[in-house]
């Protein structure tokens, strides 16, 4: 489960106690127990026990409040209890979004700008993300009109050992040189979170007639 740094999330807790039992949640680090029924667990941290409450469904559930969540508040939490005499849990995997800050535009001949395309011919560009998480939505222009449907993406990387979560984010656009192009400029956009949406530099395309 995604979520906002700084955003305020309800876990429901699918399970109605039994009478004599009571629901408990526990979560990160190391799925240390956070509630029991109603009451918060008081050995925890202040700063972080004020921003857990427990409130009851609509079909007497127990659902967990996190408000204003912290990078440290990522992890597993798990709820669980005994209803109809038997022992049931529920795990929730949280993850805090982190958002991209760049994508880059490239071709073949990297340094190259404007880039020089002979008419028909093509040539390959490429726009790569930095890690994030999750991963982006990368769209294709050429002077301002949307050409994405032309491009492909490939499968996302890890950006370390897949241990955090964040991933790179890649596609390539195949560009056949038209001679209405010339001047005309390519770049690339990247969005993993709402709000928070990149671009990259700009290309100008030279079309060059061939000859034969």
């Amino acid at each position: 489960m995604y979520v906002d740094g700084g955003s305020t999330i309800t876990l429901v807790c699918p399970f109605k106690a039994d009478p004599a039992n009571s629901i408990r949640w526990s979560g990160p680090p190391n799925l240390i127990t956070l509630s029991i029924g109603l009451a918060i667990n008081p050995n925890l941290p202040d700063a972080q026990r004020s921003r857990l409450s427990i409130s009851i469904g609509s079909n007497g559930e127990y659902n967990l409040k996190i408000s204003n969540i912290q990078l440290h508040d990522e992890g597993v939490y798990r709820c669980n209890g005994v209803t109809g005499g038997s022992l049931v849990s529920e795990d929730f995997h949280l993850i805090i979004k982190v958002p991209i800050t760049s994508v880059i535009l490239s071709n073949q001949a990297a340094d190259e700008n404007p880039v020089k395309v002979v008419n028909d011919k093509n040539i390959m560009f490429t726009c790569k993300t930095n890690a994030g998480r999750p991963s982006s939505k990368i769209q294709w222009y050429i002077a301002s009109v949307n050409i994405t449907s032309s491009a492909s993406s490939h499968t996302d990387v890890c950006a370390t050992d897949c241990s955090d979560d964040k991933l790179i984010s890649s596609s390539q656009l195949i560009y056949k040189g038209k001679k209405e192009d010339s001047g005309k400029i390519v770049y690339c956009t990247a969005l993993n979170i709402q709000g928070h949406g990149v671009r990259s530099s700009n290309k100008t395309i030279d079309v060059l007639c061939k000859y034969f």
